[in-house]
């Protein structure tokens, strides 16, 4: 692990997409973040990720940029909310992570790569809410390899839909005021990834397959396929906002989005709360700020001082 983050730093976030490596340069200023540089570069089609598209699209954002977090996609890792009693200290909160590890893997806790963090609930109680990540060791190492072929320190490996989240977190509009309803997010890409979160936590995710060159057609009976999924799932909630984020998202579909379901819907747009190096052109950055969303969202991440996942 490596020590706090200076209070002048740029981190990179580095989103390892199946058709494209985005980076996010994020400068933070006593931890004011500020988005200085970006860059996608496209993956030939079968090809792997390789450390020289990486070296490309960092030289694009941030030269001198060294630090960085990446992702493993959510497919590769388990995510579980436990609750644990109140007042156990770190050593026997991960006492009792290794144990629920074990428990529900049916392999040895230092098997696998995991971490936790509590979530705050608002809550008093006897008990806590508490994230578990887990995953295979080798799923890290190859990104960890990765980024450093790449001339890069790997401060922190997050999970894409958390980063995504994280992103969406940062547009007010997609915190509702009404904690009893969660966000319903909707990542259009070389898939269809439906993730309903409430804060951080993530209570639901379905993928869903899509055309590459759909139309809005296409994608909103994608949509509502997903949206019938999830409703006839156990405790489904009303979501109260829908957030469009990836390359298929725009305007039109989010307009659509909302009178076909009755609740508001938005392009998830982080800059309200992210600032923006004025250096960047708005046009070239609106384009192409919904595939960025991952990106920005890691390393809002690494750049928070009580970041996990590290």
């Amino acid at each position: 692990m490596f020590g706090p983050i200076r209070r002048d730093r740029t981190i990179l976030g580095v989103d390892i997409g199946t058709t494209a490596i985005k980076v996010a340069a994020v400068h933070f200023r006593e931890m004011t973040p500020n988005l200085s540089g970006f860059a996608i570069e496209t993956r030939p089609a079968g090809a792997e990720a390789s450390s020289e598209l990486i070296r490309r699209a960092v030289a694009a954002s941030a030269p001198h940029g060294r630090i960085a977090a990446t992702a493993v996609p959510a497919e590769a890792a388990i995510t579980r909310v436990i609750e644990l009693p109140h007042g156990l200290d770190e050593n026997a909160l991960r006492a009792r992570v290794c144990l629920d590890i074990e428990d529900s893997l049916r392999q040895p806790c230092d098997g696998v790569a995991h971490d936790f963090r509590t979530l705050d609930d608002g809550e008093s109680g006897d008990k806590q809410s508490v994230l578990v990540v887990a995953t295979r060791r080798d799923e890290l190492q190859t990104r960890r390899q990765l980024l450093e072929a790449s001339g890069l320190r790997c401060r922190l490996i997050d999970i894409d839909t958390h980063a995504l989240t994280r992103a969406a977190l940062a547009d007010a509009r997609l915190r509702p005021p009404d904690a009893s309803h969660p966000t319903a997010l909707l990542d259009l890409g070389s898939r269809l990834r439906l993730t309903v979160f409430e804060g951080r936590r993530i209570l639901y995710q379905q993928d869903h397959g899509i055309k590459a060159d759909a139309g809005t057609g296409e994608r909103l009976q994608v949509i509502e396929r997903a949206f019938a999924v999830h409703h006839g799932s156990q405790e489904s909630r009303m979501p109260a906002a829908i957030a469009l984020a990836g390359g298929g998202s725009d305007q039109q579909l989010a307009e659509t989005l909302s009178e076909q379901f009755d609740i508001p819907a938005y392009c998830v747009d982080p800059r309200p709360a992210v600032g923006v190096d004025g250096t960047l052109g708005n046009d070239r950055l609106t384009a192409r700020l919904p595939r960025l969303l991952t990106a920005i969202g890691l390393a809002l991440h690494a750049g928070d001082r009580n970041a996990h996942w590290r």
